[in-house]
């Protein structure tokens, strides 16, 4: 097959990670895959991706019809099999260029998101109804997603759901060596309770709702520390703020990392304690493969990705008390260490990269007509 993989832009992101991944697995498999971002920045490393071709239209504001043409000329000239659409943006972009190439060509979209944050969004969510229905695929990544947008009236010709999945060949369970050698390298001590997230650093990730709680903790005697893994825009008024609750001694500013399993591999707990946008965290997948407990806000499927009480905590959003009494259970080295190893057995049994690629594989090629393929 050829595909077409359309996304808003290369930031670092989730939904960008799964889209450059997914295209590299299917390269692997002997298919051509090309990535078209519609804007021009990319804060990915596009030097792990060379099995794949990455384009990059250049779209200024929210419709750039320049960047419009650019897709269609490169559609004219790739003839790809399958557009993919990834998330609303990029599928709207697929269906203008389909209009403008006037070629017939199948349309999928995979749909990273659940939340409908500002009015805009559910303005825009007419016109997204009337693009998914003429859309031939459409992927969600969980079934509460899934029941999500469809209670919305979202629907195309065919609907599935494909779980994130992660190669848990590259995320096995931490080993006591590795463990300590990586507190050792971060000033963390053997009797410290260690949360930490790999996020980056946007309003939806919440990270001032872990600043709140480390800051309850230590006035309780707690020794927690945070780590925090990532970058972004809000990282100098979290520095503030932890200065003003008076816990910048128990935060650790990691930055961005290609490599996350060093850091991974000090933590107690793997927290993601967003707001919203969260739909099927590749992070917390890749933290509890690890075997690390994960505590994770309700948002998306975080109800099918962690077993509560088992392999780890859901708790409602912003909901401090429940929060609080995940962490003081986790406290228990034991009870960790269990629940970190039954984390690890439920994503090797649900949750691996092979099988979500088989899926996708499975349904795009679906849609290409015989004699195409």
């Amino acid at each position: 097959m050829k595909l077409l993989f359309v996304v808003g832009t290369l930031a670092i992101g989730g939904a960008e990670k799964h889209t450059l991944d997914l295209a590299k697995a299917l390269a692997n498999r002997g298919h051509i895959c090309i990535v078209a971002s519609m804007r021009a920045y990319s804060g990915l490393p596009l030097q792990n991706f060379n099995s794949i071709d990455i384009r990059f239209c250049n779209a200024q504001g929210f419709l750039d019809m320049n960047a419009a043409r650019a897709l269609s000329s490169l559609i004219l000239l790739e003839e790809p099999d399958v557009v993919i659409g990834v998330n609303q943006y990029a599928l709207m972009y697929s269906h203008i260029a389909k209009v403008i190439a006037q070629r017939s060509f199948r349309i999928a979209t995979v749909f990273h998101t659940t939340k409908l944050r500002r009015i805009r969004e559910h303005v825009l969510l007419v016109l997204y109804k009337f693009l998914v229905r003429h859309t031939n695929l459409l992927v969600f990544v969980s079934e509460l997603q899934a029941q999500f947008w469809s209670d919305r009236g979202l629907k195309s010709k065919r609907d599935a759901v494909i779980n994130n999945g992660i190669n848990v060949e590259q995320f096995s369970p931490v080993t006591i060596e590795n463990r300590e050698a990586s507190r050792s390298r971060y000033g963390i001590a053997p009797s410290d309770f260690l949360i930490g997230i790999t996020a980056a650093f946007r309003p939806e990730k919440n990270h001032i709702f872990l600043l709140r709680a480390l800051h309850e903790m230590r006035s309780n005697f707690i020794p927690a520390k945070l780590i925090f893994v990532g970058d972004g825009p809000l990282k100098e008024s979290l520095m503030q703020e932890a200065a003003a609750l008076g816990v910048s001694d128990y935060v650790v500013f990691a930055g961005a990392q290609n490599d996350v399993k060093p850091l991974v591999a000090a933590f107690d707990v793997f927290a993601l304690v967003s707001t919203g946008i969260e739909t099927f965290s590749l992070a917390a997948l890749e933290a509890m493969a690890m075997g690390i407990p994960a505590v994770l806000s309700d948002v998306g499927g975080a109800r099918e990705m962690v077993v509560d009480g088992e392999t780890g905590f859901v708790f409602q959003t912003n909901d401090m008390n429940q929060f609080m009494a995940a962490m003081n259970t986790l406290r228990a080295p034991d009870t960790a260490r269990v629940m970190g190893m039954a984390a690890h057995r439920f994503v090797n049994a649900h949750f691996t990269h092979k099988a979500m690629v088989d899926r996708y594989e499975q349904l795009f090629g679906a849609l290409v007509p015989q004699g195409r393929c």
